[in-house]
């Protein structure tokens, strides 16, 4: 299932998380514990995708939407 931000008005993030240091993954592949400093993927097909395509085990999809805190990690490993 691929998960879009659909609401109106509704900012959505789909991050990576590394699953043992906490931290996300930034745009020049460093690592971040700053949220706002994260790659955003904007879909989690993006996400689950760039995982697989680099080999990142250990590590978690993350959705943010609405100013909550919703997250549903997503493994990227086998």
């Amino acid at each position: 299932m691929v998960f879009t931000n659909i609401a109106k008005g509704n900012e959505m993030k789909v991050l990576i998380k590394n699953e043992e240091t906490g931290l996300f993954l930034r745009e020049n592949g460093q690592r971040t514990c700053n949220r706002e400093e994260a790659s955003d993927f904007k879909t989690t097909w993006d996400a689950i995708s760039f995982c697989y395509r680099n080999n990142l085990s250990n590590n978690a999809i993350v959705i943010e939407s609405g100013g909550h805190h919703y997250r549903m990690p997503i493994r990227c490993d086998d």
